[in-house]
């Protein structure tokens, strides 16, 4: 069972060029098909490169487009087998690299992964200042998600064709939340994740 995930950014290391790929869809920190694609703009004419290693066999895979005349593009991604895939990008102009750049966080691909992708940030620890914090993401369709707080919240719910899911716990009173968050759908691997969350008064909150 995965316990962790990363937040990943895509960091650029431009060469002589001015001109920037823009990225409107970077590849998923994980996925059970292999397949995404990469998309958005940057200079007609240019043709962008995208490379995958695996990072068991270090074997590498190449994949190609253009920069269409609009400015824009469409990378198809196929990674060849499961495992931990590190992704680079490059541009060129004819011949000449005018930019490259790295995907931060690599990708994990792997059949019976459950995939979830949060919007809240919820690390092994964290401090929480606000009444209340709101817990939320998308995963698989008709996957049970499940959110238990020690004895003060538990809630269950099964996700519609969206995958959306979410959750607001009351955290008006200082002290120490322990969150757990449990994903399961048949046919795939469950996974459970969980935080230690500590509510701390601010000045403002004494002070009412």
């Amino acid at each position: 069972i995965m316990v962790s995930w990363e937040f990943f950014e895509v960091t650029a290391r431009p060469a002589t060029s001015a001109t920037k790929l823009i990225f409107t869809s970077t590849p998923p920190q994980e996925t059970n098909t292999g397949k995404f694609t990469l998309e958005g703009s940057g200079s007609s004419g240019m043709k962008v490169l995208c490379v995958a290693m695996s990072m068991a066999s270090r074997e590498v895979h190449r994949f190609e487009t253009d920069i269409n005349s609009k400015g824009k593009f469409e990378l198809d991604v196929k990674l060849p087998k499961a495992g931990f895939w590190m992704l680079t990008y490059t541009v060129y102009s004819g011949e000449t690299v005018v930019e490259e750049g790295a995907f931060d966080g690599g990708v994990t691909y792997d059949e019976r992964l459950l995939t979830i992708r949060m919007n809240t940030k919820l690390p092994e620890t964290m401090t929480l200042t606000g009444n209340s914090l709101t817990i939320s993401g998308t995963t698989m369709a008709k996957t049970k998600v499940q959110c238990i707080v020690d004895g003060r919240y538990n809630k269950a719910i099964t996700t519609n064709n969206s995958g959306n899911f979410s959750f607001t716990i009351d955290t008006s009173e200082e002290g120490i939340y322990n969150i757990t968050l449990v994903f399961e759908k048949k046919g795939y691997t469950a996974r459970r994740f969980r935080c230690e969350a500590t509510r701390e008064y601010t000045a403002e909150d004494q002070r009412q």
